[in-house]
């Protein structure tokens, strides 16, 4: 069997929960590199999109593939499905495009190999990509409906996990290390404490953020805001009694709240 040069292979995965276990990497890998064997072309290397979106500008390796293209080195794209390349209408077509630019081929594991030249065959790719773009929308619409009855439920929809909690068997429980920590920022704020001032004592005493940083005034603020503290749950507009555990009153949040908006109490506060 004749060998053809030139030929890459482009995977991606969107979910950093799937780079972590590797399995939508590797299996696309592997049914790229089955498919080239059969075909006789002669695989080069990959191109490797780690848990990113579809978002061209968020998309370094999509990006510096199509640089190497204007090499002319490159003759062909492997992918394990079209829509790893794009699942939106409008951004397949300008990557298609940059391809044709190029004179670089695109093949697919699963899809059909395609004619570009062919009118009908391009007017079948077209609806491949529609249908692909359809896909994301149905997925988009029920994460974002199971987010919702979460909320409704009273269990937090998404987010990282505030401070003074942890993932639980059935939602969030408390921390209580960090809990106590929260109580002495509303009640330090309650008192009139200054951002800057529960900022200082939270750094001083070497408590970090999630992120492993020291506390500035912005998170401060975020935390004085965050009803979650006193048993509250939301997702967007929806708010409604949450099925964790409180760890300051309703009443203590609300008197932070006074003092925050109140313009008296600005010098206070700030």
């Amino acid at each position: 069997m004749q060998s053809y040069g030139g030929v890459i292979g482009y995977v991606r995965v969107s979910s950093l929960s799937q780079v972590e276990n590797g399995s939508g990497l590797e299996i696309q890998k592997k049914k790229i590199s089955e498919y080239c064997r059969e075909k006789g072309y002669l695989l080069e290397r990959f191109y490797e999109e780690k848990g990113v979106s579809g978002s061209i500008k968020e998309r370094p390796a999509l990006l510096r593939l199509l640089k190497d293209c204007e090499s002319g080195k490159i003759k062909r794209v492997v992918v394990f499905r079209q829509d790893r390349l794009a699942r939106e209408l409008t951004v397949s077509l300008w990557i298609e495009t940059q391809f044709r630019k190029y004179d670089v081929a695109v093949s697919s594991v699963l899809d059909p190999e395609l004619d570009m030249n062919d009118p009908l065959q391009l007017a079948f790719k077209r609806l491949i990509d529609v249908f692909a773009e359809m896909e994301k929308m149905l997925i988009v619409s029920r994460l974002r409906d199971g987010r919702v009855e979460k909320a409704e439920n009273g269990y937090k929809a998404v987010g990282a996990i505030a401070i003074g909690y942890k993932k639980g068997k059935d939602g969030l429980i408390v921390n209580p290390e960090e809990a106590e920590w929260i109580k002495k920022i509303f009640r330090q704020a309650a008192k009139g404490k200054t951002y800057t001032d529960i900022a200082a004592m939270l750094n001083k005493n070497g408590i970090v953020t999630r992120r492993n940083k020291a506390f500035s005034i912005e998170t401060v603020k975020y935390i004085l805001r965050n009803s979650l503290y006193h048993g509250e749950s939301t997702y967007g507009s929806i708010k409604g009694r949450g099925e964790h555990e409180p760890i300051i009153s309703k009443r203590l949040f609300m008197r932070v709240q006074r003092r925050m908006n109140s313009p008296a109490k600005e010098s206070c506060i700030v």
